[in-house]
């Protein structure tokens, strides 16, 4: 098929079958925009009264698809499309939500045919790229979405995508210039900063931004879950495991602060063992999400540090699990973290490992996907004068179908 966009030549691979999904821990932008709270609901009281409504039914397809909730949107934009047939938007979000549920072959055939009707439509060229995407064919995601780029208005998706697929098929300069397009456009943006530094444009900061975090975990909410289960994210579980051996009986006696929290798959784990469960993430939307698991006796946005800095002797245990990729220099947390515990307390946290072909010299880096690797010495030194302390070699999760090796840190506050 001619992409038709007409400033290139496009075929689609022609592979039907799901492939892979996408090991980047980081998402591709979807296009689609969290709505405003108590939207979905309005909108199906309103379909109570008005089920005929073509319009309000693909709305709500919208708002359900920003939630998560793919099969109730694949639903909604069906019953759109059965009032307004052949009705290119609603088309075109049917399609999105097929792909997001895992429907990745009627998701490509249906925009495909939305091309060939409509060669221009840029939504369509962009759909069809993270579904090729998420089928491993980088090589055709990143033809679409220089499509989408070109009929779009605004490009500044696309540039983001295209950055992460000429990252998996290991074009650098490729990857660079998307981030240099993106930040013509967008000089502001925590995003576009941090991943320049990510692929070496700019020098990196000792530790992400917390705009840039609470950008990134506001957008990966919805599908966090999924996309880690999928990768098989083994930190939930090494956490369970720590704290069974350090503590036999789960007897509830506890206070634990689960920092850097997320959706709350840690915080599930370490409940029984908790009298008191703190959770503290800089994302809102993690936070509602792990609110709704119902585990946390107190769910606190802030940045971590400044919160441990603030709670000095309150907790018996603290885990930070896979939230320190995200830090360079651990030393600021190790100190406020050792100070947060009790005499005796426990502190036990996730770390990616640098590798020995990689280049340390202040014993951590940034890789180019944005989060950052450490060295065991530095892990060691960032603990000052805890006691016990133990650096465990594990495997965090897989990335890309590998697996990547990280430490499980142990140590205790002197009494």
């Amino acid at each position: 098929m001619n992409c038709g966009c007409g400033n290139c030549d496009a075929h689609p691979s022609g592979d039907d079958t799901p492939g892979h999904i996408s090991s980047e821990l980081t998402p591709i932008v979807t296009g689609v925009r969290v709505p405003r709270a108590g939207l979905t609901a309005e909108l199906q009281a309103f379909l109570d009264e008005h089920p005929t409504d073509a319009e309000t039914w693909h709305r709500l397809g919208i708002a359900l698809n920003a939630e998560g909730r793919y099969d109730e949107a694949v639903t909604a934009h069906h019953s759109a499309l059965t009032l307004s047939p052949h009705n290119l938007r609603v088309e075109c979000d049917y399609a999105y939500s097929l792909a997001a549920r895992g429907d990745l072959a009627h998701a490509s055939a249906l925009l495909e045919e939305i091309i060939q009707r409509d060669p221009g439509n840029g939504w369509a060229y962009f759909h069809l790229a993270s579904a090729r995407y998420r089928q491993n064919a980088c090589q055709d995601a990143a033809t679409f979405w220089e499509c989408a780029a070109r009929c779009l208005d605004d490009p500044s998706d696309c540039f983001e995508n295209l950055a992460m697929a000429y990252r998996r098929l290991g074009d650098e300069e490729r990857e660079r210039s998307c981030w240099q397009r993106l930040a013509e456009r967008k000089p502001d943006s925590p995003a576009v900063e941090h991943m320049l530094a990510a692929v070496g444009v700019t020098a990196p900061r000792s530790r992400a931004s917390d705009a840039y975090v609470t950008e990134l975990f506001d957008r990966f909410a919805s599908d966090f879950d999924r996309v880690l289960d999928v990768l098989g994210y083994a930190v939930p579980e090494i956490a369970e495991s720590w704290i069974r051996a350090a503590h036999p009986e789960p007897d509830r006696t506890l206070r634990i602060l689960d920092a850097g929290c997320g959706t709350g798959l840690c915080g599930l784990r370490l409940a029984p063992w908790a009298d008191h469960l703190t959770g503290v993430d800089l994302s809102p939307q993690m936070l509602a999400r792990a609110a709704e698991r119902d585990v946390y006796d107190r769910i606190v946005e802030a940045e971590i540090v400044a919160f441990l800095l603030d709670h000095p002797s309150s907790f018996d245990v603290i885990v930070a699990g896979d939230v320190l990729c995200y830090f360079g220099d651990l030393r600021p947390f190790g100190e406020a973290a050792i100070r947060a515990l009790t005499p005796s307390g426990r502190l036990a946290f996730s770390v990616e490992a640098t590798d020995p072909s990689e280049h340390a010299d202040e014993g951590y880096l940034m890789r180019a996907h944005g989060r950052y690797a450490h060295a065991r010495a530095h892990v060691e030194a960032s603990l000052g004068t805890s006691q016990q302390l133990r650096v465990i070699e594990t495997t965090l999760r897989l990335e890309a179908g590998s697996p990547v090796q990280g430490f499980w840190v142990d140590a205790m506050r002197p009494k």
